[in-house]
């Protein structure tokens, strides 16, 4: 109760019911309570006053000479990256047209991603986009017929199947001349 007394003070201590034996017995125990703070406190130069927060810190900032070297670097970089570079095999495949990119990309899809690239500063040309969507189209026209063609094949063969079944199915039925020897 007394370390709650030094750290809350005595007069709020001694409101809420708490056992304090006099003032004086209050500012013993507060005065042990703060020596055996100081006892297991941080060393000094490791500590920063409150008045020297906002100050700046001596040998601790960035000299002209750092600054000219990180700006030229920079810039360098960005030059480098911006302008003098060559083509990496990503650019080159980011200049394709979308199709080429995705292969069997629906015209509405690569219309939206043309879009986008637009406005990542792509080269965008919308007049191959239409030719695309005719070949796309076309494409799907064919795949139809194909589809159909085939459900045609397949219903032909099933109809065979079942007449050879019922076929295979009459031959079983027929008794066996051959067991009455």
């Amino acid at each position: 109760m007394q370390y709650l007394a030094a750290l809350v003070g005595c007069n709020w201590a001694s409101q809420h019911h708490f056992s304090v034996a006099t003032s004086s017995s209050c500012y013993t125990t507060f005065k042990n309570s703060m020596l055996r703070v100081q006892k297991y406190a941080l060393p000094m130069h490791s500590l920063r006053y409150i008045a020297e927060w906002n100050s700046p810190r001596q040998g601790k900032g960035i000299t002209a000479r750092e600054q000219i070297v990180v700006s030229v670097s920079l810039g360098i970089f960005i030059l480098y990256f911006l302008w003098l570079r060559e083509p990496s095999d990503i650019d080159e495949h980011m200049s394709r047209p979308v199709w080429e990119r995705v292969p069997g990309i629906d015209p509405e899809t690569a219309q939206g991603m043309m879009e986008v690239d637009k406005h990542l500063g792509l080269q965008v040309d919308y007049s191959a986009l239409e030719q695309y969507k005719k070949e796309y189209y076309a494409r799907q026209v064919e795949a139809l017929e194909r589809q159909k063609k085939e459900e045609e094949r397949y219903q032909q063969l099933r109809a065979a199947m079942s007449s050879h079944i019922s076929i295979l199915d009459k031959h079983a039925q027929k008794p066996d001349d051959s067991s009455k020897f």
